[in-house]
């Protein structure tokens, strides 16, 4: 393998990782906003909670989903792993593809119509109920992305790249 790719699958790998940090760092940061934010004092503070769960959607999510979508599958085009070799590998994808589009299509658009909701201080009378599916979509996202990171890591019935020198 030349020094050239070698340089350009460091960078990707190291893209990848970041992408998957923000997008995992991004979704418990709002989870944990939006919950602080309603439990702990409601009124302006869930206001300002919100705002900044959709500064954290515009400023860390989506760059870091789009990180993660590209890189990996630019990583899975160039690396050792191939496109569509190993079914783990169309499972993550997949899952990270999903997980993208349904942060971005539209957990993010009910993050800013709960922001103007809160900020008018007018509630409507499901209030809590939104906010508890709010919330739970959240979770399942950080569930979900984990275990699309299992997968990635663990490499299901695959081997790794030193795998034949184990052998």
């Amino acid at each position: 393998m030349s020094r050239t790719r070698r340089t350009l699958l460091r960078a990707l790998v190291i893209t990848h990782l970041v992408g998957l940090a923000s997008l995992f760092g991004g979704t418990a940061a709002v989870f944990v906003l939006t919950h602080a934010g309603e439990r702990l004092a409601g009124g302006a503070h869930r206001a300002f909670a919100f705002e900044v769960g959709g500064m954290v959607q515009n400023l860390v999510l989506l760059p870091g989903s789009l990180a993660l979508v590209l890189s990996g599958v630019l990583l899975s085009l160039l690396g050792p792993w191939g496109f569509v070799k190993h079914w783990w590998m169309i499972a993550k994808l997949v899952g990270t593809v999903i997980l993208a589009f349904h942060g971005q299509v539209q957990y993010r658009p009910v993050t800013f119509r709960m922001l103007e909701w809160a900020r008018a201080d007018a509630l409507p009378a499901d209030w809590p109920d939104l906010l508890f599916h709010f919330q739970r979509v959240g979770i399942i996202q950080l569930v979900a992305l984990v275990l699309v990171c299992t997968v990635g890591v663990f490499k299901p019935l695959g081997k790794t790249p030193f795998g034949a020198s184990r052998t």
